[in-house]
């Protein structure tokens, strides 16, 4: 029984294998082809577009045997559409002097989002086609899911440190900690270095808003991944304010820092403990 088990999860693994051997041997090159049998239309791949980022198109036109032809004989245009169905880009090719049709696409063209394109040529007798799908967003690249989910995880990582460390500490005595910091006085560097300590954690509102600030970051890197140009300048806008709030959050803790300073220097003055020391 248990060797019939061992043996469907060796036949388990090794079909994932041959799906991953094959998703690669019919993976898409650098350059695709199209074309309706007349002219044959050849152009690096493109599947994403950076927003508010140009783009160079290249392609090279072909006839029915494979000879490489130019614009002496041959006419080609770039249409792009954008998410709506709205035509972004009609536009003649530019040709090199060597083999390349080219078209800079303008960082204005695309809204964001879905679009689409068609590269078409022709000359005196046939014509040719090519076109597809796109896509525009802030990366110009296809969403990384393994660095997604690794976000993801760091996001989880980050929630049970703030869960932890308020857990932990909501239930530790912290008048038995401050009086054994005050009794086991001998110089005040000493005795200010462990005030410090025990104010951050007593308080804890510098870790929660330094955690805080962690977990929006990493989002922030989320959101940059699969969101649209609108939400994340919403979200871009929220990070920066809750960082300069930083600055308002240290000046609380040192001011409550600087209030038990006093504190205890008013108490070791009391007991005549010696300021110097």
């Amino acid at each position: 029984m248990i060797r019939a088990t061992k043996k469907k999860y060796v036949l388990f693994f090794a079909m994932i294998l041959l799906v991953n051997l094959i998703n690669l041997s019919i993976a898409q090159p650098p350059f695709q082809e199209g074309g309706t049998g007349g002219l044959e239309i050849e152009f690096q791949k493109f599947e994403y577009f950076q927003i508010n980022n140009s783009f160079m198109v290249n392609a090279h036109v072909y006839n029915n045997t494979g000879y490489p032809l130019t614009n002496e004989t041959v006419s080609c245009i770039f249409h792009a559409y954008n998410r709506n169905g709205t035509h972004a880009i009609e536009a003649s090719m530019s040709f090199d002097g060597e083999i390349d049709f080219y078209y800079n696409i303008p960082a204005e063209a695309f809204t964001g989002g879905k679009a689409s394109w068609i590269i078409s040529c022709n000359d005196s007798a046939y014509g040719g086609f090519s076109g597809g799908p796109a896509v525009v967003n802030l990366s110009g690249f296809e969403p990384n899911l393994a660095q997604i989910l690794g976000s993801i995880f760091l996001l989880v990582v980050v929630s049970g440190l703030i869960f932890v460390i308020n857990y932990k500490y909501s239930k530790t005595d912290f008048e038995s900690w401050g009086d054994n910091i005050i009794s086991s006085h001998k110089n005040m560097g000493t005795t200010m270095v462990k005030g410090f300590t025990y104010n951050i954690f007593k308080d804890l509102f510098l870790w929660n808003w330094a955690l805080g600030w962690v977990f929006i970051f990493i989002l922030k890197d989320i959101v940059y991944h699969v969101s649209n140009p609108e939400i994340y300048g919403y979200f871009i806008l929220m990070f920066n304010i809750y960082s300069l709030s930083g600055l308002l959050v240290l000046l609380f803790v040192m001011g409550i820092f600087i209030s038990w300073c006093r504190k205890i220097i008013d108490i070791i003055s009391d007991n005549n403990w010696g300021l110097g020391k």
